[in-house]
């Protein structure tokens, strides 16, 4: 998320995209470092402009209950992530809050958040995004420190994967239209380079998004049966009509 959105608008975010892949049934998986790789070939045949590729990992951690325990293991994380921990945590309603924001990059953006919830529960999230091509070395060097990181703090990482950008006009008939869509070539484009299947489809007036799950992507941590593991999601700007696409494995976690 960009750092200009609001503390309250960033939790907000965080909880009902959390909340909505717990009713839907998304089951992250360990991290796939190949999962940014089979899902660019197919973005940049899609994509025509304001590309942005998005690294996150959200997870349960150590419970607390006082707000003594919670600064505790803020100084352990940024112990562990070498970065500086916040002073106090920031009070927003019933949750505890502290932000870690790396430094910046002439290509990259990073930060962590720590939040703790009234019922003594935590969760540890971490973000990265680039805007720019040659900032997705920097962003995949950035997931393989955090990797180590997050082991040593004993937690399986967990990645979502996202790209978004803006749909050419001359690539989707949709991309000018009153409704958001994919077109039937678009959408044969992505079961065919991806080896998915549909499960299953929402759209609403200004937004489509479809599940799939793919033989080629990262699976889930427990593969009984098949499940989401590729969200694709368009969303068209009421004001502008500007359609955007969000490519996810295993399900999208930012706005799109």
């Amino acid at each position: 998320m960009r750092a200009t959105i609001s503390w309250t608008c960033i939790v907000i975010i965080t909880l009902v995209l959390t909340f909505e892949a717990a009713a839907q049934g998304w089951t992250l998986r360990p991290h796939s470092d190949g999962d940014l790789q089979r899902l660019l070939p197919l973005a940049d045949s899609i994509i025509a402009s304001n590309k942005k590729v998005t690294l996150k990992h959200t997870s349960a951690f150590l419970p607390y209950k006082e707000e003594r325990d919670f600064r505790q293991t803020a100084q352990l994380i940024s112990t562990t992530f070498k970065l500086e921990a916040p002073l106090n945590p920031i009070h927003k309603q019933d949750v505890l809050l502290n932000r870690f924001t790396l430094k910046d990059t002439d290509t990259i953006q990073a930060s962590l958040l720590w939040i703790g919830f009234s019922d003594g529960s935590t969760q540890l999230s971490l973000t990265a995004e680039t805007l720019q091509t040659d900032g997705i070395n920097t962003l995949h060097d950035l997931q393989q420190l955090w990797n180590t990181q997050l082991q040593a703090l004993g937690i399986q990482s967990s990645w979502n994967v996202m790209i978004q950008g803006n749909i050419d006009a001359d690539t989707s008939p949709y991309a000018s239209s009153q409704q958001p869509g994919l077109s039937p070539t678009l959408q044969l484009h992505v079961t065919d380079s991806l080896h998915a299947h549909e499960l299953a489809r929402y759209q609403d007036a200004n937004s489509l998004s479809i599940s799939y799950h793919s033989t080629i992507v990262g699976e889930s941590a427990v593969n009984t049966q098949q499940k989401m593991n590729l969200q694709v999601a368009v969303h068209r700007d009421s004001i502008t009509g500007q359609q955007r696409i969000t490519i996810a494995a295993p399900a999208i976690s930012i706005a799109y």
